[in-house]
C-alpha cells in the first residue's frame, strides 16, 4: 500500500492527507475524550476542546517568552475545567502553579522568614518565643497563652522513634482554638522547610507517575467481540448471552473495561476475557461479601444480612486500611516468598518472609492478617492457593506477633518460586456474592490508595449488587479538619464515579449525612452536629467514631431504602440489543437479534397446515429465503416454509434442474411462541430417493 501511496502525485498525496487527518483527528479526540486528560501545544487548540467539568488539559507551550510578545512557548502549564471557575461565574479553565511558580513562591516566602527574624525575635516575649523543650511550651499560660500565640521549640524532633528523646531540628507552633477538636484548644506546629522540600519533591514524583501512566493509557485493540448464543429465536426468551472477546495486549494489559447494554453497565478488571449477561438475577442471590473494618465487623453488617436474608461471609478485618482489605479478596496482588522456596508436605508450617517484598510486620502495609501492633486475637487465617496448590495463611498476633505461616491442605513438599502470586479464596466469591463495601476509614489520609482500591474490588464484579458506602468521620475530625475535607472529597468521587453502588436515601443523603442529620436535637448532639460529627447518641462513647446499635440500626435502614431501589438488569436479552465493549476508551459493539425459524423435509399430505409445518424434520433460525437441502423421500411431497414476508422464490430446482412448485400461505406457531404467516413449497409430485432441493 505505501507503494501505491508513493506512486501519486502530489497533488493526488494531498487530497488523500484532507481525507485522512480528519478521521485521524476525530479518533484520537474520541479517546483522549474517554480518557478526560488532554495535551494541547497552544491555547488556541485548548479552545477547540469540548471539556466536561474535571477534564484536564496540558498546554505545552503556555508561557510568554517576554512580557507582551504574544510568543508563548515552555514549561507548560496544567488546567482544571471548572464550573464557576472563570469570570462572573462562568464555567473556565483554571491553571495550575507550575513547579517553578511555587518553587519561586517557596523561595520568596522563605527568603521573608529569614528576612524578618530579627524582627520576630524583638517581638518574641510578646508574639513569639523560643524555648528548648515541649515542656517548657506547655508551662506557657495566662497573658502569655492566646489564640495566635508562636511558639518555637528548638528541640522538637524524636532522635529515634520511640526514644523520647528530642533534639534539632525545631519547629514553629501556634495556639488554636478547637485546634485538637470542639472545646480542645492546642498547639499546632507547622511544617519544616525540609518537610515542605520532601513534600514537594513527592508531589513532584507523583506528577511525573501521573504523566508515565497518561502517556501508557492508549485504547486497546480489540480484535473480536463475539456472543454465544449468535442469534436468538423470534418468540423466545433469550435468558443470557456468554460473550467472549479477545485483545492485542502488546501494549500491556487495558487498566479497565466495561461492557454496557440495555441501560446496564458492569465495569470489568483489564484481565476480563468473558461476561455472561444479564448476570444472575438478584433476587435469586443468597450470600453476601462484607468487605471493610471494624465498622463492619459486625457492625451493620449482622442488621443488613436480617433484613436481606442473606448468609454473610466476612472478609472485613478491625484496624485494616482498604488496601489490606483489597489484598485479603484478591482486588490488589500479594506476592510472596516462603523461607527457603519451599512449602513443606502436609501437616508442617512454611515461615513467610516476604509479602510484596517486605518482612511481614505493622508497617508493611501488605501484611494483610495484621491489624495493630498489641492485638491479643489468636489466630488469623485466609485460604487460598499459591503456585497452583491449595494453602492457608496463618498469623497468631498474640503469641507470635509479625510471624507469618503457610501450609499446604495435603501433598509432598512443593517449591515455591520467591515473590509467587497468593490467589485468595474471597477472590472468586467477589465474581458471584452481592458485595458490601465500606473501607477506607483507616488509610484516610491516603485517598489515592483508597480510590485505586475501591476501583480495583468493584472491577472484579461481574454484574451482582453491589452496595458502596461513604466514610465516616471521626470526633476528632471536625468542621475545618484536614481528614473532613478528605473524606467528603471520597465520598464525592464515590458518589459521582458509582452512582448506581453508591448508597444514598431518597433526599441523597449518603452514610456519613444520613447519620449527621439523625439523633437529637439539642445538647451535645446539637454540639456535634454543629461541628459536622456524628451526634454522640449514635456512637458508643464521646470520643469514639464506632456507632451503637442505634447508629447501626440507621445504617442498616439506610442500606435497605437504597437495596430495594436498585434497578436490577432484566432477566433476558431483547431483540436488537446492542452490547457495546469498552476497554481503555476503544469500543466494539455487536447487535443481537432474533431470528424466525424456517422448516423443511417431506410429507405424504398435498397440503400442511401451521402444526405440520412445524413438525417437519428439518428447521433453523434464519432471516433469508434462499436455501440448499437434501432430504430422503418414499413416494413423498417436498416441502421448504419461510417467513411470507421473504416473497417469492426467484428460482426452485430439484436434482439441479428447475421445476415448478405449489405454494400456499399458512399461520404457523412456533414452539417458541411467534405466530406469522409462512410460504409454504411444495414439489409438484411425490418423489422417491435422496432429493437435493434449492430455493432462490
Amino acid at each position: 500500500m505505501s507503494k501505491a501511496i508513493e506512486s501519486l502525485s502530489p497533488a493526488d498525496k494531498a487530497a488523500l492527507k484532507a481525507v485522512l487527518d480528519p478521521m485521524f483527528e476525530a479518533t484520537l479526540d474520541a479517546q483522549i475524550a474517554a480518557i478526560g486528560y488532554w495535551r494541547v501545544e497552544t491555547y488556541a487548540q485548548r479552545g477547540d476542546i469540548a471539556p466536561a467539568y474535571g477534564d484536564r488539559c496540558r498546554v505545552v507551550n503556555a508561557t510568554e517568552t517576554a512580557p507582551g510578545s504574544g510568543l508563548f512557548g515552555p514549561p507548560s502549564r496544567d488546567f482544571v475545567y471548572t464550573q464557576g471557575g472563570g469570570t462572573g461565574g462562568a464555567d473556565a479553565w483554571v491553571g495550575e502553579r507550575t513547579d517553578a511558580e511555587l518553587n519561586a513562591m517557596l523561595d520568596a516566602a522563605f527568603a521573608d522568614i529569614d528576612t524578618n527574624l530579627g524582627d520576630l525575635q524583638a517581638e518574641q516575649l510578646r508574639s513569639v518565643a523560643v524555648v528548648t523543650s515541649f515542656g517548657a511550651m506547655g508551662a506557657i499560660s495566662g497573658d502569655g497563652l492566646y489564640y495566635g500565640r508562636h511558639v518555637f521549640v528548638a528541640n522538637a524532633s524524636e532522635t529515634a522513634p520511640g526514644s523520647g528523646i528530642y533534639g534539632p531540628p525545631g519547629r514553629m507552633y501556634v495556639w488554636v482554638e478547637n485546634g485538637n477538636g470542639p472545646g480542645a484548644d492546642a498547639w499546632l506546629g507547622y511544617m519544616t522547610r525540609e518537610e515542605l522540600a520532601v513534600e514537594i519533591d513527592a508531589g513532584k514524583a507523583r506528577d511525573m507517575e501521573l504523566g508515565v501512566r497518561i502517556d501508557a493509557m492508549g485504547p486497546a485493540d480489540i480484535t473480536s467481540l463475539t456472543s454465544a448464543p449468535a442469534n436468538g429465536e423470534l418468540g423466545a426468551t433469550t435468558s443470557s448471552l456468554a460473550l467472549t472477546w479477545s485483545i492485542l495486549t502488546e501494549g500491556g494489559t487495558p487498566l479497565a473495561q466495561k461492557i454496557s447494554w440495555g441501560g446496564n453497565i458492569v465495569h470489568l478488571d483489564g484481565s476480563a476475557r468473558s461476561l455472561t449477561i444479564p448476570p444472575p438475577a438478584w433476587a435469586a442471590q443468597t450470600q453476601a461479601l462484607v468487605i471493610g473494618d471494624s465498622l463492619s465487623s459486625p457492625g451493620y453488617s449482622d442488621l443488613l444480612a436480617t433484613a436481606t436474608g442473606l448468609t454473610v461471609t466476612r472478609v472485613a478485618l478491625g484496624a485494616q486500611t482498604s488496601y489490606k482489605q483489597a489484598l485479603r479478596v484478591g482486588a490488589q496482588p500479594l506476592y510472596v516468598t516462603l523461607s527457603g522456596n519451599t512449602l513443606p508436605a502436609t501437616g508442617t508450617e512454611a515461615t513467610v518472609d516476604l509479602l510484596n517484598g517486605a518482612a511481614p510486620n505493622v508497617a508493611n502495609p501488605a501484611s494483610l492478617l495484621t491489624t495493630a501492633d498489641g492485638d491479643p486475637s489468636a489466630l488469623y487465617q485466609i485460604t487460598g492457593t499459591i503456585n497452583g496448590v491449595a494453602v492457608t495463611m496463618l498469623h497468631r498476633p498474640a503469641t507470635a506477633p509479625n510471624v507469618y505461616k503457610m501450609t499446604q491442605a495435603g501433598g509432598a513438599p512443593v517449591t515455591v518460586p520467591a515473590g509467587s502470586l497468593f490467589v485468595p479464596d474471597w477472590s472468586a466469591a467477589m465474581r458471584t456474592h452481592e458485595l458490601w463495601i465500606c473501607v477506607g476509614r483507616n488509610n484516610v489520609t491516603d485517598p489515592a490508595r483508597i480510590r485505586a482500591d475501591i476501583t480495583a474490588m468493584i472491577r472484579m464484579a461481574r454484574g451482582q449488587r453491589i452496595l458502596l458506602f461513604g466514610i465516616i468521620n471521626a470526633p476528632d475530625e471536625p468542621t475545618g479538619s484536614a481528614n473532613l475535607a478528605t473524606i467528603k472529597g471520597l465520598n464525592d468521587w464515590m458518589r459521582a464515579t458509582w452512582p448506581q453502588y453508591y448508597v444514598v436515601d431518597g433526599s441523597g443523603r449518603d452514610l456519613r449525612q444520613a447519620l449527621l442529620a439523625s439523633g437529637g436535637t439539642s445538647g451535645n448532639d446539637l454540639i456535634d452536629r454543629n461541628n459536622e460529627v456524628i451526634p454522640r447518641s449514635l456512637r458508643v462513647a464521646a470520643d469514639d467514631l464506632h456507632l451503637n446499635s442505634t447508629g447501626y440500626g440507621i445504617w442498616s435502614s439506610l442500606a435497605q431504602t437504597f437495596r430495594s431501589a436498585q434497578v436490577a438488569p432484566a432477566t433476558s436479552i431483547a431483540d436488537g440489543t446492542v452490547i457495546t465493549l469498552n476497554a481503555n476508551g476503544r469500543l466494539r459493539q455487536l447487535t443481537f437479534a432474533k431470528l424466525p425459524r424456517r422448516f423443511w423435509g417431506v410429507s405424504a399430505n398435498a397440503a400442511l397446515t401451521g402444526a405440520q409445518v412445524i413438525a417437519l424434520a428439518g428447521s433453523e433460525l434464519s432471516s433469508a429465503r434462499a436455501k440448499a437441502f437434501t432430504v430422503t423421500a418414499a413416494d413423498q411431497y417436498v416441502y421448504i416454509a419461510y417467513l411470507a414476508s421473504l416473497g417469492d422464490p426467484t428460482g426452485y430446482a430439484i436434482g439441479g434442474f428447475a421445476e415448478g412448485y405449489v405454494k400456499t400461505v399458512v399461520s404457523v406457531t412456533t414452539a417458541a411462541g411467534h405466530t406469522a404467516d409462512y410460504i409454504v413449497l411444495r414439489s409438484t409430485n411425490k418423489l422417491t430417493g435422496t432429493v437435493p432441493v434449492e430455493v432462490k
